[in-house]
């Protein structure tokens, strides 16, 4: 019983650091098709992928996750801060699953 109860607790966490990210990217994080960014919103873009990726399926299409405009070193930080949010998603599952 305590694995299910872990597996919702880290669910709700999951649920409610996502809400906030949603927030906050709607407010400081929207992407505008016809810019070009560059390496410093690489970063920007990159640490609200997820919050960004959740908005665009439940509202319209217009929320990107990334930009579609954009310079090489954009795509370098983008992808990297992508790379780092599925390791540390990998990190806090192989963790939680060697507590049992």
């Amino acid at each position: 019983m305590s694995f299910i109860f872990r597996i919702l607790k880290a669910a709700a966490i999951f649920a409610v650091i996502t809400l906030i990210g949603c927030l906050i990217a709607s407010k400081w994080c929207h992407i505008n098709p016809s810019v070009e960014y560059d390496w410093y919103y690489g970063i920007w873009h990159g640490i609200f992928i997820i919050p960004n990726w959740v908005m665009s399926l439940m509202s319209d299409k217009s929320i990107l996750c990334q930009a579609p405009a954009h310079t090489t070193s954009y795509t370098i930080w983008w992808w990297t801060l992508l790379a780092g949010h599925s390791f540390a998603a990998l990190c806090i599952l192989g963790h939680n699953s060697k507590q049992e």
